[in-house]
């Protein structure tokens, strides 16, 4: 009987994860890492990097502690209000946790952005998730909390007076108060400095109007060097609230002193180090999967090593998977030699619900025996607990594996961004490409066509689980393979993918960014169906040459002639191991990214 995701709940728990493992940080070296979070306010880009936020506040605290181990990043992010900052796949998930490993403290900062789109309630909600998944990722970290400039520019004030209030602001800017409050977290309220400073007439905090700027001067204007030339443009030249150096420094100023305010001796170091990701795995891994059944085991272990090919081509992994009755998981301590331990593996994984124990002090020996055996081994042993709410000898379907795969490959920190391309169609004209190459751009009969050189390639599943990625969307944090085509008329569009028609999308659809994982068509998911079916032809069956369960059978039948050991053993199935080493080039070979050529035309409007 098959049974849906929906209906299954499992934990996934990783032990003993030996490249994985937290380490402190060497206590003494005396380093402070501070990151800043939040969008173009914070960012900045538009200064040189050292009259950048972070620098100034590195500046200021180095000698403010006579420390000058106290490094300030950023990772702040132009555009972005924190639902779209931290959604999976995002800028947090693919700037942050990938290049800072460690986090001693960090100073969020939105709200501007977020006024657009979020409710003042959904930005509280959106704040707290987001500390949450911080102190999550960085055990140990000091959250600041910050608010932000004030939005509206110098017009509206001269027009309003010094005293007028920001009802929308105040509203969000009232929720960071809150937050940090009930959280006991410090507080750098800009906004009140910013007010503050202009009710003392301090307007000079701000770059100029960058419309007028770009247009006048081809760069965006941050001081007052042409104020006198503006001044027939009034007070529209000063409509801009990004900060320029004097605003800047204001914010750090104002970060500095809060912080030596609660901390006036040094600054908190704990050594935090953010668990490094181990992924991709190092060459030369063999990960053995053991699972409660052969149909069981099949799947999700094919989703994880597709995953890790297609994401890192250039590495040489080996996965192998040894499929066991649920009653019989036991079963692998007298037959480890055979089945585990002739692959020579560095992992071990042991995905059960049973081992046919009777009793539930039973199954924790039999499991304490297995995980002995393992690491006895010298391979690390990880442990897959699955907690099903399903009948007794049920398997669950295609969409419960993927939901399996998908556990396992977050618990090891696995990475959402695949690669993006942004295209303007109007000219055409390429905007941002990122981990892919993107040529022959080029106009065609109602549409544009392009070669997508791609560096890595999207998730690989079933079309039987591709219902899964509806029922838990956050499986698609895992696989962010998306192409942007903005300024397209509107309509509706086909695209062809390497000559293969791979759906129809919207203009709309295609200018906020399609994720083409979700295609289930066209050329490169003929190659991801294809290493799928590579991946569990090699895991085969025991009547079948050169696969993992006919090597397993072999060595079961030789060792039950005579003892021999795991050594003896390899050597005698030395022809059938290299069959199963060649399976693997195979894979590799079929999972590393091809150029294809995308096709994107509109199709005839209904004249009916």
């Amino acid at each position: 009987m098959r049974h849906h995701c929906t209906q299954i709940i499992y934990a996934i728990v990783l032990v003993s994860f030996f490249w994985a493992a937290r380490a402190p940080c060497d206590e003494g070296t005396g380093e402070v890492h501070i990151v800043h979070f939040g969008d173009s306010i914070t960012a900045a880009k538009y200064v040189q990097p050292i009259h950048r936020l972070e620098a100034i506040t590195q500046k200021h605290l180095r000698a403010a502690y006579n420390n000058d181990k106290i490094f300030c990043h950023n990772v702040s992010k132009g555009g972005r209000w924190i639902a779209k900052f931290m959604r999976p796949g995002g800028w947090y998930e693919t700037k942050c946790l990938p290049v800072h490993k460690r986090m001693d403290m960090c100073f969020i900062m939105f709200a501007v952005n977020d006024e657009d789109h979020r409710t003042s309630e959904q930005f509280e909600a959106d704040l707290i998730s987001m500390c949450d998944r911080v102190e999550r990722d960085y055990p140990g970290v000091k959250i600041v909390l910050c608010t932000s400039v004030h939005v509206k520019d110098r017009d509206w004030w001269a027009q309003m007076g010094a005293d007028a209030e920001e009802p929308i602001s105040r509203k969000h800017y009232s929720k960071t108060r809150q937050v940090a409050a009930q959280r006991g977290y410090l507080l750098v309220d800009v906004y009140k400095r910013t007010v503050e400073q202009m009710h003392k007439g301090n307007w000079d905090m701000f770059i100029r109007n960058q419309k007028l700027s770009r247009e006048h001067y081809k760069k965006v204007i941050i001081d007052d060097s042409k104020d006198a030339e503006r001044a027939a443009d009034g007070t529209k030249w000063f409509k801009d609230v990004h900060p320029n150096v004097r605003g800047l420094e204001l914010i750090a100023d104002l970060e500095v002193e809060v912080l030596q305010a609660a901390y006036p001796e040094k600054l908190p170091s704990d050594g935090t180090v953010k668990q490094p990701s181990p992924l991709p795995l190092p060459d030369g891994v063999t990960w053995v999967f053991l699972t409660d059944g052969d149909a069981f085991g099949k799947a999700y272990p094919t989703y994880v090593e597709a995953y890790h090919h297609l994401r890192f081509p250039q590495r040489r992994v080996h996965f192998r998977t040894v499929g066991y009755d649920a009653a019989k998981l036991g079963d692998v301590l007298s037959r480890f030699d055979t089945d585990v331990a002739i692959w020579n593996p560095t992992v071990v994984s042991v995905a059960h619900r049973s081992t046919g124990a009777a009793t539930g002090d039973q199954y924790k020996a039999t499991l304490g025996q297995i995980i002995e055996r393992i690491e006895s081994s010298g391979a690390k042993a990880v442990l897959i607990p699955l907690a099903p709410a399903y009948e007794a000898g049920s398997r669950p379907g295609a969409e419960g594996q993927l939901l399996i795969a998908s556990a396992i490959l977050k618990s090891l920190g696995a990475s959402g961004e695949v690669t993006r391309g942004v295209i303007d169609a109007s000219v055409p004209e390429l905007i941002e490409a990122a981990g892919c190459k993107i040529t022959e751009l080029k106009k065609i009969k109602n549409g544009i066509s392009f070669v997508r050189h791609d560096d890595r390639l999207p998730l690989a599943y079933d079309d039987e689980a591709a219902g899964a990625l509806k029922l838990s969307p956050e499986i698609l944090g895992l696989s962010q393979y998306t192409l942007t085509v903005l300024a397209l008329p509107p309509g509706s569009y086909r695209i062809l993918v390497g000559g293969r028609a791979a759906g129809v999308r919207s203009a709309d659809e295609l200018s906020a960014g399609w994720n083409m994982t979700t295609a289930r068509a066209g050329a490169v998911y003929d190659q991801l169906d294809n290493l799928l079916y590579l991946i569990r032809k090699k895991r085969g069956a025991p009547d079948r040459r050169g696969t993992v369960a006919a090597t397993i059978a072999q060595a079961r039948k030789l060792a039950a002639q005579k003892p021999m050991t795991p050594e003896a053993l390899r050597e005698a199935l030395a022809e059938s191991l290299a069959t199963v080493a060649k399976a693997d080039e195979r894979i590799r070979a079929a999972a590393a990214p091809r150029p294809r050529e995308v096709e994107i035309f509109a199709l005839p409007t209904d004249r009916r």
